[in-house]
């Protein structure tokens, strides 16, 4: 019996090295994509951005990414899918994943309301569904009003950039970040 156990555990060794080989590339992969995201950003001189309210914090957007903004409607359910995935949209025909961007963000799972917006992004040559409470504005930005992201920011492997608007910070988000299945995350020990 315990030859069997020995065996059992050897043969679960080299899946769990894999798996934290896909993550350790995942997290890899995401910061490059933030590394050109914000080298774009810094050379590009303007661009726009979307503001946005989720829950109390405003986040923005680049406006490149957006394709349009709607009031949430009806959501197909999608079984087994993360907390984050509130399900699936049918816009104009074209079926969309939607994510909550607070769940997201937070962890805490939430029922979406009436007056939420979907924003529609295109991230990774497909559309999908960004959830927020409320757009506020959309900004003309320079790129050189962009700081780095720390990276003890709560939900740093979704941040692009730092924005200051209105003299308070505002996390510039990464919709293909938010989007992907497992985000960067630190090693455990």
């Amino acid at each position: 019996m315990m030859i069997i156990v020995q065996e059992r555990l050897q043969n679960k060794r080299p899946i769990d090295d894999m798996l934290s080989r896909i993550r350790q590339l995942e997290n890899e992969l995401c910061e490059l994509r933030k590394k050109v995201a914000a080298e774009r950003i810094s050379a590009s001189g303007e661009f726009r951005v979307l503001v946005c309210h989720v829950g109390r914090d405003r986040v923005a957007l680049l406006h490149s990414s957006l394709r349009e903004v709607v009031l949430i409607s009806k959501l197909a359910p999608l079984p087994e899918a993360p907390p984050w995935v509130l399900g699936l949209l049918n816009l104009r025909g074209a079926i969309l994943p939607v994510v909550d961007i607070q769940a997201r963000l937070s962890g805490a799972r939430r029922t979406p309301k009436i007056d939420d917006h979907v924003i529609v992004v295109e991230a990774a040559d497909s559309l999908a569904g960004l959830v927020v409470t409320s757009v506020s504005s959309a900004l003309e930005v320079r790129g050189r009003d962009v700081s780095a992201p720390p990276s003890d920011v709560p939900y740093a492997p979704y941040v692009i950039g730092i924005l200051s608007l209105d003299g308070a910070p505002v996390p510039l988000l990464d919709p293909q970040s938010l989007l992907d299945a497992s985000p960067a995350r630190p090693e455990s020990p």
